[in-house]
């Protein structure tokens, strides 16, 4: 596809091919390939389909319909041309089209082995090994993109096990941990649930260490909201919109779920994983929404059992 079958209005509507709109779209991800940029000026603005600017536009996109219940229905997803150009840039496209495929799919990031990035302690090659494809932003030096992280295209632990906790498949040797982080009281009984906590499960290794390349994360609270009340049953003051004073929460558990692809090594049937919390980073490096994906449908029906676990070393058994 060229520029010549996109064109803004001028009000920012893209009058798209018609088999990328709904309802006459026929497939749930529409894919194209803008092989000389100009598709990709018309749609982010002029210049933006440059070879100056594939760090950010060698391909973008995700979901943009989503059902009423949540589940994403489709995704429009665009491949610079001008950025795949030579076998070079290949494995950059590559690296930057998995992770629009990730989020296609409904995953979010991640900050799992995050001194990756920040630089708070020295990585280690086990630290590469298990950063996740799914973090949130690379360092404008990653320029090739191996210049950074070595397989960087290859989804981590992190990674599939997000993808499993949205569609479970046939039965693993696995495990799954979940449960509630709290805040406490006077007393150092458990009291409110706490929201935002990064929950990270390590595998010990042989040596009795934890494993910074055999890492999944979950953040408390992924599935938490309230229910502000909406624009029917609230008030408007004459100068802004107040939602309802009080209105109920949603009956969601403020809990964290690292699920369905904790690993147990081959010729094991049990193993250790150490359970530690961590603080989000939110300098602007780094975000986190690994579990608030949504999922497509049809929606995994099966039921969900919370139960609080102590923040420590926890075994995991096949059944």
């Amino acid at each position: 596809m060229n520029g010549s079958s996109i064109e803004t209005n001028g009000f920012g509507v893209l009058p798209l091919p018609r088999t990328l709109l709904p309802p006459l779209r026929p497939l749930a991800v529409g894919i194209v390939y803008d092989y000389d940029g100009t598709v990709t000026d018309a749609i982010l603005g002029e210049g933006a389909g440059d070879l100056e600017d594939c760090f950010t536009n060698a391909v973008y996109g995700g979901p943009d319909n989503f059902s009423a219940d949540g589940n994403i229905l489709h995704s429009l997803v665009v491949i610079n041309g001008i950025c795949a150009a030579t076998n070079a840039q290949l494995p950059d496209v590559q690296y930057r089209l998995v992770r629009l495929l990730g989020r296609t799919i409904g995953l979010g990031w991640s900050q799992a082995n995050l001194n990756v990035i920040t630089g708070t302690s020295t990585p280690t090659q086990a630290d590469y090994a298990g950063f996740p494809v799914m973090h949130f932003a690379d360092p404008l030096l990653c320029v090739p993109i191996s210049a950074c992280f070595p397989n960087a295209a290859v989804p981590k632990m992190d990674d599939v096990d997000a993808l499993a906790r949205l569609y479970p498949g046939s039965p693993q040797t696995a495990g799954r941990i979940y449960g509630r982080v709290y805040f406490t009281d006077a007393s150092g009984n458990a009291a409110q649930p706490m929201q935002g906590v990064n929950v990270v499960a390590r595998l010990i290794d042989g040596t009795g260490q934890p494993s910074r390349q055999y890492v999944a994360t979950s953040v408390s609270g992924f599935s938490f909201c309230g229910n502000a009340g909406n624009i029917i049953d609230g008030t408007w003051t004459g100068m802004a919109f107040v939602t309802t004073a009080g209105a109920p929460m949603i009956p969601r558990s403020k809990v964290f779920s690292i699920s369905a692809q904790l690993i147990i090594p081959s010729g094991h049937t049990s193993i250790q994983y150490q359970l530690s919390v961590e603080a989000l980073d939110r300098t602007g490096r780094s975000a986190s929404n690994r579990t608030l994906p949504r999922k497509w449908r049809p929606r995994d029906p099966s039921p969900r059992l919370w139960s609080r676990c102590r923040m420590d070393r926890i075994p995991i058994r096949t059944s």
